[in-house]
């Protein structure tokens, strides 16, 4: 299956707090008769601003400039499941000189409204989220909430499936506190935290992924029954299905990776994950286990990995990050875990994963990663992963006028993974697109 992805840039135009939007035509191609902002598609090596600017002319007969420019939002994922096209939407706010302007083709009227006005017409796609993206709501989040957001944010130890367990609690958490306004508002508020939520931890795409899955079946309820008892109760029974999903997933991920080693196969892993780790102590009461076990700095997760490994009866080896290629001669295979898999089938873990898999690939020993499925990111579907970035004291402190870089996490290139071990088996990296579109196709990106 091929997803269809379709860039757009989306101009709203303000004139004394309202906003302007245009009835599309019946002679356009798409969405006849539905409301939008001034629109354009964004041609190859065009950029979204310039595409903007020249749609804003054409529609509305305005001649603006840059100067204009009130604000670019966030670009919006707007999925259509009739269709089975993902918009890619580019938001802007311009202001405008004047209330007054000219038609072409593609509209037959317009009007200039308020921003809370938007609901009551019939648009394109999620456009009030798109409004939203340069024009925002104001929630106010309690102390409690913003608190668990930090929480998720300064967690340096528990991995992305952990984490994403943690945010679909604190979701349905903030779901149960919502207890004054109406069923919008409360629609408002959810995705305005879940966006929140979803953007605490940048390269762990496993929280994002829980976050739209979730708030996708909310927007579903919303659409047949706006009920605001009626949604609160749809979140804890998703969530509640979802946690035990997760679960199982987790359980049969174990399982899978369990059967890649023999009696004394020699392993090298780097890094904690928690599925690599019960993997690796439920083979050891099998079989005879020799494991190498990277530091994994600068906060050497590694060494509680390996001190946990002991405590299974493994027979553990802690090892400098720098001897990767070194002890990749010594083992029969590297498998480490994933806090993320982009649907081009490249890893996003640890730093130093990368160069576990070049050493493998180089001595010509298999590199497994094991994860569940859940990991897969719906994000790079359309956008490059984000890689954070930490606080340089946790490498080197004092030394005026030096740099110091602290890149949590690296890419690890499709082709240099053996295959990717999940619940459902083996998956090859090629094939991992498929179920980025699969999951794509049941979530709602706040």
């Amino acid at each position: 299956m091929v997803l269809i992805v379709r860039s757009v840039a989306t101009s709203f135009l303000t004139y004394q707090g309202k906003i302007l939007i245009l009835k599309r035509s019946a002679k356009v191609g798409s969405y006849q008769g539905a409301w939008a902002g001034v629109s354009g598609y964004v041609e190859e090596n065009e950029q979204p601003l310039d595409t903007a600017l020249k749609e804003v002319e054409e529609e509305t007969g305005l001649k603006i400039g840059k100067e204009a420019l009130l604000k670019i939002g966030e670009p919006l994922p707007a999925y259509d499941k009739e269709k089975d096209v993902l918009w890619l939407v580019h938001p802007f706010l311009f202001k405008a000189s004047t209330n007054r302007i000219r038609l072409d083709w593609e509209h037959e009227t317009y009007a200039w409204i308020r921003p809370n006005e938007i609901k009551r017409f019939k648009t394109v796609p999620r456009l009030a989220d798109a409004l939203e993206r340069v024009k925002p709501s104001k929630c106010k989040l309690n102390k409690r909430l913003l608190s668990r957001l930090k929480e998720i944010k300064d967690d340096l130890t528990h991995g992305s499936s952990w984490l994403a367990a943690k945010a679909a609690t604190i979701i349905q958490e903030a779901s149960d506190s919502f207890k004054k306004g109406e069923v919008d508002d409360y629609i408002s508020f959810l995705k305005f935290y879940a966006k929140e939520l979803a953007g605490t931890r940048p390269s762990m795409l496993a929280i994002e992924n829980t976050v739209a899955f979730l708030l996708g079946r909310v927007i579903e309820e919303y659409n047949r029954t706006p009920d605001l008892e009626v949604l609160k109760e749809t979140l804890r029974r998703e969530v509640k299905e979802w946690l035990r999903a997760k679960d199982e997933a987790f359980r049969r991920c174990v399982e899978n990776t369990v059967n890649l080693f023999k009696d004394g196969s020699r392993v090298l892993t780097h890094s904690f994950s928690s599925t690599v780790l019960e993997a690796l102590k439920k083979a050891s009461s099998q079989n005879r286990l020799e494991v190498y076990v990277t530091e994994s700095r600068p906060l050497c997760e590694g060494r509680v990995m390996a001190k946990m490994l002991v405590k299974s009866g493994c027979k553990v080896t802690i090892i400098t990050d720098a001897s990767i290629g070194h002890f990749a001669k010594e083992v029969d295979l590297a498998i480490t875990g994933a806090d993320a898999i982009s649907a081009d089938g490249s890893i996003i873990n640890k730093m130093g994963t990368y160069l576990l898999a070049l050493a493998a690939h180089r001595v010509n020993i298999p590199f497994y990663v094991a994860a569940e499925t859940l990991k897969i990111s719906v994000r790079t579907l359309f956008a490059k992963p984000t890689l954070e970035e930490r606080t340089p004291t946790q490498i080197h402190k004092g030394s005026k006028n030096l740099m110091v870089r602290n890149i949590y996490f690296d890419i690890t290139p499709p082709d240099l993974v053996t295959n990717i071990v999940c619940e459902r088996g083996l998956i090859n990296p090629s094939k991992v697109y498929d179920y980025a579109v699969e999951a794509l196709r049941a979530s709602y990106f706040p």
